[in-house]
């Protein structure tokens, strides 16, 4: 399979909720998406970024530097910044200011605003198959937000998490099981929905290791993945699934187009999946008072230490 950048290209490269310039230090091929099959992926180094923010990116997470895609850069980091935007004094500061307000030591986020264009989530380099998904605006904001808190803030999702990613998708099934009467339609309907969150479940547990986490993440990954290792095959926090929440598995849906886009899923699956997920996302949104953090945790100065040192 060809290589679409070269070595010492200046790309555009995706990071978190953001696109930012970058060059290509190397390239190779490595199954970094766990497709079972070695796809081209990029060494990148962010422009203005320290090197130890140089990191293997899969192909999809990467555009050409051109105008139009300049544009897409400008009109993403526009939708941040008014998500910035402080809010005007006839808006309530209660029940939504605690949400999200750090603990103590870090600096409070501004309250989240609603009413983003909702935009489909798809990328230029989809061949096959092609699979669009609909990012939520309520949901796109907390992908920011939870960007910013790790990556600015220094601060960290506890784990294990409760709910777990394993506990959604079991809480999902009995929502959609719970609204059907038709014991033929049941039965159909409950194998079908089943076959969807475990093969989510699957790409959760092999994705999360090269491609959910941020850079400051991983030291944590680091000790979580040790101590399941060391469980029995048994044991309830044995799977990555149930030792991670909703906040990571949001992140696996945004990447799950590109990791599908080298697969030999069919048309008719692709549109089962689609519904689906989209389903899933809007149970997350009815139910996020409940599957989302209040808070992030604050990390300590032994463990951004740990990060600062590359462990």
């Amino acid at each position: 399979m060809a290589f679409a950048y070269s070595e010492k290209e200046t790309v555009l490269c995706f990071h978190g909720p953001l696109l930012y310039e970058a060059k290509v230090i190397n390239r190779a091929m490595k199954d970094l998406l766990f497709t079972g099959e070695d796809q081209p992926a990029y060494f990148v180094h962010y422009k203005g970024w320290k090197q130890t923010w140089d990191e293997w990116v899969p192909e999809s997470r990467m555009h050409k530097n051109t105008p139009e895609n300049r544009q897409k850069q400008k009109s993403l980091k526009e939708s941040i910044m008014k998500k910035k935007q402080p809010p005007s004094s006839t808006q309530s500061a209660g029940a939504g200011a605690q949400r999200n307000k750090p603990k103590s030591g870090g600096q409070p986020e501004n309250s989240r605003k609603r009413g983003r264009e909702t935009e489909e989530f798809t990328q230029e380099s989809f061949k096959r198959p092609e699979i669009r998904l609909i990012i939520p605006d309520e949901l796109k904001v907390l992908l920011v937000d939870d960007w910013e808190f790790v990556t600015k803030n220094n601060q960290l999702v506890p784990l294990p998490r409760t709910p777990s990613v394993k506990q959604l998708l079991l809480s999902y099934r009995e929502h959609v099981e719970s609204k059907i009467t038709n014991d033929t339609q049941k039965a159909k309907k409950k194998a079908l929905v089943e076959e969807v969150t475990n093969g989510l479940e699957v790409y959760f547990n092999r994705a999360i290791a090269s491609n959910l986490l941020y850079r400051f993440e991983r030291p944590q990954f680091v000790q979580i993945k040790k101590e399941a290792d060391e469980r029995p095959d048994n044991h309830e926090h044995k799977q990555l699934s149930a030792l991670y929440g909703t906040e990571h598995f949001l992140r696996l849906i945004v990447n799950l187009p590109s990791m599908l886009a080298f697969t030999s899923i069919d048309g008719e699956s692709i549109e089962i999946l689609q519904t689906t997920v989209q389903d899933i996302l809007q149970y997350i949104i009815d139910n996020k008072s409940t599957l989302f953090l209040s808070e992030y945790e604050n990390s300590s100065p032994q463990y951004q230490n740990r990060v600062n040192a590359g462990s």
